[in-house]
C-alpha cells in the first residue's frame, strides 16, 4: 500500500520479504531492474521536520558530490509522502541502493581504515560549511555544530569496483560535537574485529581524517 506512491518492477515484490524493522520499517524492492529502497515509520513516532532536515542534509551532500544516498521521488513528484493505512499514518520516503558490501564484512585494511577517516573527515567538512535552508535538526545541550549520525560500519559500504564509501543512514542526525562521531567510528573499528592492530589503523584513521579536516594534536593522543 505504502510502495503504490512510488514506480516498482511488480515481478519484484518478493523482495519486500527481506525487510528489516528498527526505529524505521527498511524494504528493498526494484525498478528498471535496480534496487531501491523504502523507508517508513509511524507518524507518531518521528518529528517530521527532522525528517525534512535529514533529507535537506542528503540533498546538500549530493549536490557537493559526497557519495551519500540519493532520493527518489514519488509518483506525484514528492520526496517524503505521509501516507495513511487502515494501520495508521506513516511518513515515507524511497532512496536509491548505494553500491557496495558492510564495512565490517571487508577486509579491513590500513588503505580501506584512510579512507574511513579521509570520508569522515570529508563529511565534517562538509558539515561545518553547511546552512540548512528550512529547517534546523534537533540538538543536544544546544551544541550548535552540525554532525551526523555516528558512522558506524554497518552504516558504511564499500564499493570496490570504484574504491569508495557509501554512507547510507542520517536518521536522528543532530547538532553535536564532531568529536562524537571520530569516537564512534573508532570505537567500530576497534570493538568489531577489524583489525589485530588498532595504534596503526588509529594511525590511518586519523592520516585519512586530516587529509579533509583538522583535528587537534591532544584529539588524536588521547
Amino acid at each position: 500500500m505504502v510502495l503504490e506512491n512510488w514506480e516498482y518492477d511488480p515481478s519484484s515484490l518478493d523482495l519486500l520479504n527481506y525487510y528489516r524493522i528498527s526505529s524505521n520499517a527498511v524494504y528493498p524492492f526494484m525498478y528498471n531492474g535496480q534496487v531501491r529502497i523504502l523507508r517508513f515509520c509511524p507518524c507518531n513516532e518521528k518529528d517530521k521536520s527532522n525528517i525534512i532536515g535529514e533529507l535537506e542534509f542528503i540533498r546538500y551532500l549530493y549536490s557537493k558530490g559526497y557519495p551519500a544516498l540519493h532520493t527518489v521521488k514519488s509518483k506525484n513528484n514528492q520526496e517524503l509522502l505521509q501516507v495513511h493505512t487502515p494501520w495508521g499514518d506513516y511518513f515515507a520516503f524511497v532512496f536509491e541502493r548505494v553500491a557496495g558490501i558492510q564495512l565490517g564484512e571487508t577486509d579491513y585494511t590500513c588503505d580501506i581504515c584512510r579512507k574511513h577517516g579521509k570520508y569522515l573527515g570529508r563529511l565534517h567538512k562538509l558539515s561545518s560549511e553547511y546552512k540548512p535552508p528550512n529547517t534546523m535538526r534537533h540538538s543536544y545541550e544546544d551544541v550548535l555544530i552540525w554532525a551526523e549520525r555516528e558512522l558506524l560500519n554497518f552504516n558504511i559500504f564499500y564499493d570496490n569496483t570504484a574504491d569508495t564509501l557509501n554512507i547510507i543512514d542520517f536518521d536522528d542526525a543532530m547538532y553535536h560535537w564532531y568529536i562524537m562521531d571520530i569516537c564512534q567510528a573508532l570505537d567500530s573499528i576497534m570493538n568489531d574485529g577489524c583489525c589485530a592492530d588498532f595504534s596503526s589503523m588509529n594511525a590511518c584513521f586519523f592520516e585519512g581524517y586530516r587529509e579533509e579536516f583538522d583535528v587537534s594534536d591532544d584529539i588524536v593522543a588521547n
